[in-house]
């Protein structure tokens, strides 16, 4: 894909959330009761990482989306890559990953981002996405545009994986290869057939993303959504991945998929809620 050129190191591989102890359950839903966390919608995660913005933007759009019932109700937490003990400074709640808060609450696997509906969490950024849009699908779209979403959403659901995996291969195991979540990837660790397959799995997921640009360029539509004329919650499950490729492991995305990077370019200018972190970071 071009030259090592790890930027940002991004969280490891997302995995749903389940507990594995009945005291580790009663311990997170104590924590989610305490900090009244239990109610409504909170977001967990750092506002500038590749992950989080999925959610991040999506639960923006969704605040200005018709009949979407947490609209005054969404509380943030911020995350970051340490051990820091959850704290509040001006309203503004905080802890690192590695800390005992975030640890109790994600079953010990320190995973970001996350999210909580009335209590019940989730960590698995495009699963996240995906039950949102389960939950809130956008009544203002037509049936047509109802199923792209969905179409776009399963593809980078079916995807994310692998891609991540091609990130941290090519990327990402530079910087950070002796930690756990990146020991098996990185130069030497995978076989021919192995990255043969990786480079394959990303080249079909972006030309499936040139061709639905594609359709859109024909009719006159190319807007910086990969659905209709506006904003959509596949926009914010696809939004980080022109950029990752581009920055991580030097993929030339403008040159292989014109349409993808254009689309990424325009939404870029449009800089939607929740987004402005990710993007001065990428």
């Amino acid at each position: 894909f071009g030259s090592r050129r790890p930027f940002v190191p991004s969280p490891p591989i997302q995995q749903p959330h389940h507990s594995s102890a009945r005291f580790k359950m009663v311990e997170a839903k104590d924590v989610l009761r305490e900090q009244g966390w239990d109610k409504g919608i909170v977001v967990f995660g750092m506002l500038a990482s590749e992950s989080t913005v999925k959610v991040s933007t999506a639960v923006k759009l969704l605040q200005e989306q018709e009949g979407f019932p947490y609209k005054d109700s969404v509380q943030w937490v911020d995350l970051s890559f340490d051990s820091k003990p959850l704290s509040e400074k001006k309203g503004k709640k905080s802890m690192g990953v590695n800390g005992d808060t975030w640890m109790a609450l994600s079953n010990g696997k320190g995973f970001m981002p996350g999210i909580t509906i009335d209590g019940e969490l989730m960590v698995d950024a495009y699963a996240i996405v995906q039950h949102l849009w389960k939950l809130f699908p956008d009544p203002s779209l037509s049936d047509q545009e109802k199923q792209k979403v969905q179409e776009l959403l399963d593809l980078n659901s079916q995807t994310t994986e692998r891609l991540l995996q091609a990130l941290k291969h090519w990327g990402w195991a530079a910087m950070n290869g002796k930690k756990k979540n990146y020991l098996e990837f990185g130069y030497g660790k995978k076989d021919l057939a192995w990255e043969q397959d990786a480079v394959k799995v990303v080249d079909d997921f972006f030309r499936s993303l040139e061709e639905t640009l594609k359709a859109k360029q024909e009719s006159g539509s190319l807007n910086g959504f990969f659905v209709g004329n506006k904003m959509t919650l596949a926009d914010c499950a696809l939004l980080n991945w022109a950029a990752s490729f581009k920055l991580v492991i030097g993929l030339n995305v403008k040159k292989r998929y014109p349409l993808v990077w254009e689309t990424h370019e325009l939404m870029k200018k449009k800089a939607p809620a929740g987004s402005k972190d990710f993007y001065g970071t990428f």
